[in-house]
C-alpha cells in the first residue's frame, strides 16, 4: 500500500512548499479507487483480523480515505498487473486484474504513462519487466518510449 502512503503524505502536505525530493513516482498495482476485494470481504472476520482498519479503508470506507489522498503534482506512472484481457488472474473479480487489484481501479487521472504487465499483485515488485519499466520511467518519464506513452487524461 505504498501508493496510498505517498498519496496520503502528499495530501497532508497540501498548501505547503512541495517536497523537493519528489519529482517522479511509479505506482505498482495501486488501488487508486475502491478495492473490490476489500469491499466484498469487509464483513469477513479473518479479513478484518489480517488487514485491520487499512483493509476497511480500501473497501467500504474508501470515500473517507480518498478525502486525504492527493494526486501527485509531479510526473507519475502506473503499472497495473493483468492479463490484458476481459478476465484477469482472479476469476472471482470482474474485469482484468492482478489477482488482488483490478486494472480499472489502478487508473489515476493525470498519470504521465500507464502500462499493464502480466504480473501477479504480490510478486509485481520482483518481476523483471516491472523493474525495467520502473527504472526507465524514473530516469526518462516513460515506460517504453516517448512515442508509446499512454497517459491518463486529467
Amino acid at each position: 500500500m505504498g501508493n496510498i502512503v505517498i498519496r496520503h503524505y502528499l495530501g497532508d502536505q497540501a498548501g505547503r512548499k512541495p517536497d523537493p525530493r519528489l519529482h517522479r513516482f511509479v505506482m505498482l498495482g495501486p488501488p487508486n479507487h475502491e478495492a473490490y476485494l476489500a469491499s466484498v470481504a469487509a464483513d469477513n472476520a479473518l479479513f478484518q483480523l489480517i488487514t485491520g482498519q487499512p483493509g476497511q479503508q480500501l473497501g467500504r470506507q474508501w470515500e473517507h480515505l480518498q478525502e486525504h489522498l492527493a494526486t501527485p503534482s509531479f510526473e507519475f506512472g502506473v503499472i497495473a498487473g493483468g492479463r490484458g484481457a476481459e478476465r484477469g488472474y482472479n476469476p472471482f473479480m470482474p474485469g482484468d486484474n492482478d489477482g488482488v487489484v483490478s486494472v480499472a481501479s489502478t487508473r489515476l487521472a493525470g498519470a504521465a504513462d500507464f502500462a499493464v504487465l502480466p504480473a501477479l499483485h504480490t510478486f509485481m515488485m520482483n518481476d523483471a519487466k516491472v523493474r525495467e519499466y520502473t527504472l526507465r520511467f524514473l530516469q526518462h518519464g516513460y515506460f517504453v518510449s516517448p512515442e508509446r506513452k499512454q497517459p491518463i487524461a486529467k
